[in-house]
């Protein structure tokens, strides 16, 4: 199952974004993978792994709507966040 990114203690933000979202919390260096996907399920873009504890992933090039950021821990365990783009 899926959990809500914030019941890792993950947040994200800002909603709606425009040119980036930033995500936080002390658990993302122990994220392996984070997607981005539309409402249809397919991956729209990728992104690397991250030592720190924030990062700032660009959106550009994305139509305005809403998507689904999936992060991927070590364990295998998935959260997730609704993503808004307007633009």
């Amino acid at each position: 199952s899926v959990r809500d990114a914030s019941e890792i203690g993950l947040s994200v933000g800002p909603l709606p974004a425009s040119e980036s979202i930033t995500v936080r919390g002390d658990v993302l260096p122990s994220i392996n993978s984070i997607g981005l996907y539309d409402a249809s399920g397919n991956i729209v873009r990728s992104y690397g792994v991250y030592a720190s504890t924030a990062a700032t992933l660009p959106l550009s090039g994305l139509a305005s709507g809403t998507y689904r950021l999936i992060m991927t821990s070590a364990d295998g365990s998935m959260s997730a966040s609704p993503v808004v783009i307007s633009r």
